[in-house]
């Protein structure tokens, strides 16, 4: 039309590096002006031009990216899984220093049987608000193996105030989820199918180190972790036991 393309461009697009998180560049994308919403993201790479995205290929991506994650975490807690605990052990053993810590509850099953498990996902839920509270570093890692079972993994040694804070979190409010009566009258089988006195749920917290001892597989870490929580289960009520030179610091 032999007018200036100054007259139509826009002079401030938006433009990504893309090393970007795709959910940044969404959130970006969905800020700017109705009239610029679906125009397309120029990319860059080191400040140099890489190419453009659509928002419809970027919002899929977006959609294929969230399922992904979402298929990597606890329905419930919606802390990660299995998969992605694996890979954390498999990262811990390179670290000079961490605490693997194992944190189950006892008594549980039997609360289940008695309230339903509509009421033990409360139980899980108060727990996983305390757990996150308290595995909140940086570059600490807390994932949800499934069911009562959760784990931490930490890039140092301090933490036996940290499984003790979280032990007096737990106790101080765990009898609201019961009915008074029930724990001073209420029977109910056991693993063994034998009656026994309703016991309040605790918590056993097992953590195992490098600082003695030094693991060359996660399944080797795993293995030791998970014998030193049956040994941490046998002491009533809640408590944490660390291994040490293959002794147990009980708490």
């Amino acid at each position: 039309m032999g007018r200036q393309n100054q007259l139509v461009i826009k002079n401030d697009p938006l433009v990504v590096e893309s090393n970007i998180p795709i959910t940044e560049v969404s959130t970006a994308s969905m800020q700017r002006p109705v009239e610029d919403l679906y125009d397309d993201v120029i990319v860059t790479k080191n400040g140099f031009f890489l190419g453009v995205v659509s928002i419809r290929e970027l919002l899929l991506k977006l959609v294929e990216t969230q399922v992904a994650i979402a298929s990597f975490l606890n329905p419930l807690s919606s802390l990660p899984g299995n998969k992605l605990i694996d890979e954390k052990l498999d990262e811990a053993l390179k670290l000079p220093e961490f605490s693997l810590i194992y944190f189950d509850l006892d008594h549980f099953k039997a609360y289940n049987d008695t309230y339903g498990f509509n009421r033990g996902d409360k139980i899980l839920l108060y727990l996983t608000d305390i757990l996150k509270r308290n595995v909140a570093g940086v570059d600490d890692f807390l994932g949800h193996v499934g069911g009562d079972d959760f784990v931490a993994i930490l890039p140092h040694y301090e933490v036996g105030p940290i499984c003790q804070k979280i032990i007096n979190e737990f106790d101080d409010k765990i009898t609201n989820f019961y009915e008074l009566e029930d724990l001073a009258q209420l029977q109910v089988p056991n693993r063994a199918g034998e009656l026994e006195l309703f016991t309040c749920t605790s918590i056993s917290i097992a953590v195992i180190t490098n600082e003695y001892q030094q693991f060359e597989t996660a399944e080797q870490l795993s293995d030791a972790v998970a014998r030193l929580k049956m040994v941490c289960k046998k002491k009533p009520g809640s408590c944490y036991f660390i291994n040490a030179k293959q002794n147990c610091l009980v708490h």
